[in-house]
C-alpha cells in the first residue's frame, strides 16, 4: 500500500491521526523494504513523534528489527535521540532484550549514558556488562523509576541473576 501510495505522489513525510509517520509504522513492523523505498522518496529518517518523542530506529530498536536499525542507520538515523522518557534506542533495544539490535547500535557509536533509564532497561534486559559500565559510570544503582521500582527489582523479576549479583556488590537495593 504505501508503496503504491508513493507512486501515486504521495508525501512520504505524511502523518496519521496519532502523528505518526508511515516510515515509523514500517520501522516498527520490520518492514526494512519499504522503510528503503521511503527514505528515497524522501521520507525523515529522524522523524520524531510528538506523542512519544519516537524516531524510526527508536521504535526498530524497541521492537528488535536488526536489518529494519541497520536500514535506519545507514541512512545516517541520529543513533542517541532521547525519546519523552530520556531513553534512546539503546535503551529500547536493551529492555527488549534484542541482542543483534543493541550490538548494531554500539557499533554504530550508541552511547552508554549512565541514566536511570539505561539502568533500568539493562537489568530488565539482563545485560551484566551494560550494568558493570553503567555502576563504573557513576549511576545511581538505588535511583527509582517512575513506578517506583529499582534496577534491582528489575531485574530480579527478570531472572537475571548475574546482573542481581552485581548490583549487590554495588550495594544496590530493592
Amino acid at each position: 500500500m504505501a508503496v503504491a501510495l508513493l507512486h501515486a505522489g504521495a508525501n512520504p513525510n505524511a502523518r496519521d491521526n496519532d502523528q505518526e509517520t508511515v516510515l515509523m509504522w514500517a520501522s516498527a513492523e520490520g518492514q526494512t523494504e519499504i522503510v528503503e523505498r521511503l527514505i528515497k522518496a524522501g521520507a525523515d529518517v529522524n522523524a520524531v513523534s510528538p506523542e512519544s518523542g519516537y524516531t524510526p530506529l527508536v521504535w526498530a530498536a524497541q521492537y528488535g528489527r536488526a536489518e529494519t536499525v541497520r536500514c535506519l542507520l545507514s541512512h545516517s538515523a541520529v543513533v542517541d535521540a532521547l525519546d519523552d522518557w530520556d531513553q534512546t534506542a539503546l535503551a529500547k533495544a536493551l529492555a527488549g532484550k534484542h541482542h543483534e539490535t543493541l550490538q548494531l547500535l554500539l557499533e554504530a557509536g550508541a552511547q552508554i549514558t549512565p541514566t536511570t533509564g539505561m539502568l533500568m532497561a539493562a537489568a530488565y534486559g539482563g545485560f551484566p556488562e551494560i550494568v558493570a559500565r553503567l555502576i563504573e559510570l557513576g549511576v545511581d544503582v538505588n535511583a527509582v523509576d517512575e513506578t517506583g521500582a529499582t534496577a534491582l527489582k528489575w531485574a530480579s523479576e527478570s531472572g537475571s541473576g548475574k546482573v542481581v549479583q552485581i548490583l549487590k556488590r554495588a550495594a544496590a537495593q530493592e
